[in-house]
């Protein structure tokens, strides 16, 4: 049974009066008439039904000779891809402007039933592409696309980017989280930094990242990390939850063990990885706003002699305490002024000598430790030094423990506004 019915022939019969077409153009404007047929099946049927002679690609007035080149865009395509490492694929193209307004004064004789050039090539091409390379076509999560510039035959690729997940140790102060520019000439390279632009000579970001680079051949690495501990704090215990996110990979396979032992050798001493395993990008967006219970240990001096019972009982006033933080002094020059509530989980006296003290303290994502003992001049209330009636300060802070939050959970600040929520109705 024929697919075209006499609508279909008149409209097919004005196409070719006003544009000589071959047959995949001629069948592309009755792209969804039919099932299991090519567009050029379509324009060979619709062309014996008319009795029209047929027109060479090279002479069709719609695609000027573009869909006679199928094979030669795929193999500019595999070209292209040279060595890179991929398992799916998808192609996308683009047509110059004066085609594409041809096209739409064609197929606007006809009825609404077109399929446009672009949809032709991308799949012609792509199944060609396939052939050659033996790889799938995913037209929802491709390892890289390949975007066809037919105007001069120009291909851009867009690898889709690589994501590890793992925890770090830093066991070692001075060492920010991420790369860190200049300050003096935002990362442009001067004489106080000596032409490196940045501020740091290290960070943990690039300690990790640097044999990830090498073993993935990639362009370039984010960092994302499950918030991050002060330049001057260690971060011990477990380690803290991040996300690298390798961009343009030429390579997508990887023995992680090894690049695990690869990564703490690069950093001895300074930074280790542990259980470093494949991610996706949902665990980026998971890591950055989770709200992680955090346990630190703070090694704590006072400015006049403290009598132990006081602290003690200074400790006790902060446990399972709601406490007012406005923004630091220490960080205000890049904050916004802010006051946020956080709450004291836990806090204990680990060790307690004349002058100083060892605290053990579980608070809430977000909660400013530092600023918790020295109260940061009225900004953070209550506080220890508050409580104590003693200037308290950190000489010594270390992150020993960040938990995950379940993946489902809701955050904090979600928890909170639930609570006042039921407690207004």
């Amino acid at each position: 049974m024929e697919p075209f019915t006499d609508a279909h022939a008149s409209a097919a019969r004005r196409i070719l009066a006003g544009w000589p077409a071959c047959d995949r153009c001629l069948g592309r404007a009755f792209g969804k008439v039919g099932t299991g047929l090519g567009n050029d099946a379509r324009g060979r049927m619709l062309r014996e039904q008319l009795g029209a002679p047929t027109v060479p690609v090279g002479a069709c007035a719609l695609c000027e000779g573009l869909l006679g080149e199928l094979d030669a865009l795929a193999a500019l395509v595999v070209e292209r891809l040279g060595d890179l490492e991929f398992k799916t694929f998808l192609i996308g193209t683009r047509v110059d402007e004066d085609l594409v307004g041809r096209e739409a004064l064609a197929h606007a004789q006809a009825t609404n039933e077109a399929e446009a050039i672009t949809s032709e090539l991308n799949r012609e091409v792509g199944k060609r592409v396939a052939a050659l390379t033996g790889k799938e076509a995913d037209l929802k999560k491709p390892d890289v696309q390949a975007v066809v510039d037919t105007r001069f035959d120009v291909v851009e690729l867009q690898v889709a980017p690589l994501f590890l997940y793992g925890r770090y140790r830093k066991n070692v102060r001075d060492l920010p989280q991420t790369k860190w520019p200049c300050r003096r000439c935002k990362g442009l390279g001067c004489i106080h930094c000596s032409l490196t632009g940045k501020q740091y000579a290290s960070s943990v970001q690039e300690l990790i990242q640097a044999p990830a680079l090498a073993a993935f051949r990639a362009r370039d690495a984010d960092f994302h990390g499950m918030g991050r501990e002060d330049i001057d704090a260690r971060c011990l215990g477990t380690g803290r939850p991040f996300v690298l996110e390798l961009k343009e990979p030429r390579t997508r396979a990887c023995d992680l063990q090894a690049l695990e032992q690869a990564m703490n050798a690069n950093g001895p001493g300074q930074v280790e990885v542990l259980g470093l395993r494949a991610s996706q990008r949902d665990e980026v967006a998971w890591v950055k706003a989770a709200d992680a219970v955090k346990e630190y240990r703070a090694r704590v001096v006072f400015e006049a002699d403290v009598d132990q019972a006081k602290l003690y009982q200074a400790v006790a006033g902060l446990r399972s305490r709601a406490v007012d933080q406005r923004t630091p002094s220490r960080v205000e020059h890049r904050r916004a002024m802010l006051t946020r509530q956080r709450t004291v989980h836990d806090i204990a006296v680990e060790q307690c000598a004349p002058g100083e003290a060892l605290l053990r303290v579980q608070g809430e994502a977000g909660l400013y430790i530092k600023e918790l003992v020295s109260g940061d001049g009225g900004r953070t209330r209550p506080s220890l030094t508050e409580l104590l009636g003693v200037q308290a300060r950190v000489t010594e802070l270390d992150v020993v423990g960040v938990q995950e939050p379940p993946r489902s959970a809701p955050s904090a600040e979600q928890r909170r506004a639930q609570s006042q929520s039921s407690a207004s109705r």
